[in-house]
């Protein structure tokens, strides 16, 4: 499909934001090696037809989207990468799970990692520490985007530092016209948006808002030892004895449910955030970051220096992106986020590969209209089986959204007591099977309280339904009962 060289394209020198990210974060003056010289640095140069048609425009340079163009280079594409903010290191710090990185082939762009992962929980819901030998790492952000640069100069995919304004696919049935810079313009026989929650171009259903998990982070030097252990991440610390000192503080703990989320990295270094797990409206970062320093003080802890301050909000939950239309939707843009959890961006990583796969081998036919290959590949990208799994993942985001702080430990006690092949496959959107996920809600119905046991009945009755049912069901039963419209 490469057939003429085009002239080398420029990333350009400014910098207006990062595409589709609503996470800002304020970073110290280092940089990855690679990014000290995208700007006013030739990039990579792509081939493109004879017609000056490409294969695939990716917009975003996220994640989602440079490990997709990555991916779509390795296999011979010609594929243009195409964000404003690509010379800027990506912004936000990203915990993962070490298997899932493993099964991505991104093991080696960890830079810090804990070989067991410890949960605290308030009594009396059995022990207030709990510890799984389950590996947990920090990705390195510049090293993971400098390798998918890297392959992405290597073979081929042209990387333009520029906003994409508008595109246009009414011009011709075959292609996208995609509209960048002062007045640039490129045709694609298949368009990505890949910008993240800000939907920069794809079409969404119409429905309900989504919940937000927000955060308020720090990477901190402290005063003295911050007493956490070295060779353990803290996943979710919900002990709330610091906010016992009046009727006040006592009534907001339990209306605001708050986690701390700790990354030790040396006696007197760590990463630290306040997370809420998923609300709506989204818990304020003024709120969470006076709760994370009255946390800090009741614990003895004093920070020395920030080195990097976070701010993040993920929406989960809510509304798809229009199946079929013909901007193809990719990652936090596609809705893969974990409705319950906030976890995206290692299983983005993984479904990358397969994406690119299954784009390849549509673009073998040269006569598919780009309607008709947008159509083939939303099916790939929310397949029937997926489709289940995030009806249940989405009623398990809503139930954790309406409970209060003593009723959302006394569920995460029952969570952390089911196998840990369950409760990790949960987080890493691994539940396929829908035998797994009747396993996985009986357990948790059976290690949990009996105020949770029937909250859980009454909202499954009445605001899970069919699409709660269906999600454990055999899909062919489902696939049955819809046919004869049994709902």
């Amino acid at each position: 499909m490469k057939t003429m060289r085009t002239p080398w394209s420029s990333c350009g020198t400014s910098f207006v934001g990062n595409t589709g990210s609503l996470i800002w974060s304020v970073p110290d003056a280092r940089i990855c090696r690679r990014q000290r010289f995208h700007c006013g640095r030739v990039l990579c140069r792509v081939e493109l037809g004879s017609d000056g048609l490409v294969d695939v425009a990716v917009v975003g340079a996220g994640p989602a989207g440079l490990s997709l163009a990555a991916e779509l280079g390795q296999l011979g594409l010609s594929v243009v990468c195409l964000d404003q903010a690509l010379s800027q290191p990506w912004p936000n710090n990203y915990g993962v799970w070490v298997h899932e990185m493993r099964r991505a082939g991104h093991e080696d762009c960890l830079a810090h990692r804990w070989e067991s992962t410890a949960v605290y929980l308030t009594p009396p819901m059995g022990s207030p520490k709990q510890v799984f030998p389950v590996p947990y790492g920090r990705m390195d952000r510049a090293k993971m985007k400098d390798k998918l640069l890297a392959i992405c100069e290597r073979d081929g995919v042209r990387l333009e530092h520029e906003n994409v304004s508008h595109v246009d696919q009414t011009a011709s049935p075959y292609f996208s016209v995609v509209h960048f810079g002062v007045d640039s313009t490129l045709r694609a026989r298949i368009f990505v948006d890949a910008t993240g929650h800000s939907r920069k171009f794809a079409k969404f259903e119409p429905g309900s808002d989504p919940g937000f998990q927000a955060a308020y982070g720090i990477e901190a030097e402290v005063e003295e030892d911050h007493g956490f252990p070295l060779g353990e991440m803290v996943l979710m610390d919900y002990r709330d004895d610091y906010m016992q000192g009046s009727d006040y503080d006592r009534a907001e703990a339990e209306r605001v449910p708050l986690f701390l989320y700790v990354m030790p990295t040396a006696k007197n270094k760590l990463f630290l955030e306040e997370t809420s797990l998923v609300a709506s409206p989204p818990v304020s970062f003024p709120y969470l970051k006076e709760r994370l320093y009255k946390r800090l003080a009741h614990m003895g802890v004093t920070v020395k220096s920030v080195e990097e301050e976070e701010f993040c909000l993920i929406p989960m939950g809510g509304t798809l992106p229009v199946r079929g239309q013909r901007t193809i939707a990719f990652g936090g843009t596609a809705g893969l986020v974990h409705p319950a959890t906030g976890y995206m961006v290692s299983n983005t990583l993984y479904m990358s590969k397969k994406f690119a796969s299954v784009i390849h081998s549509k673009l073998s036919d040269p006569d598919k209209t780009a309607d008709e290959l947008a159509d083939e590949l939303w099916k790939e990208i929310w397949e029937k089986t997926f489709l289940r799994l995030r009806d249940f993942h989405v009623f398990g985001g809503e139930f954790l959204r309406r409970r209060s702080s003593s009723e959302l430990r006394e569920f995460l006690h029952a969570f952390f007591q089911i196998p840990i092949d369950l409760w990790t496959q949960f987080l890493a959107f691994d539940l396929l099977n829908p035998f797994d996920r009747v396993r996985y809600g009986l357990g948790v119905f059976f290690y949990t309280t009996n105020r949770i046991r029937a909250l859980l009945i009454a909202e499954a009755a009445f605001l899970g339904r069919w699409p709660l049912l269906r999600s454990v069901l055999p899909l062919q039963d489902v696939e049955r009962r819809e046919e004869l419209n049994i709902s």
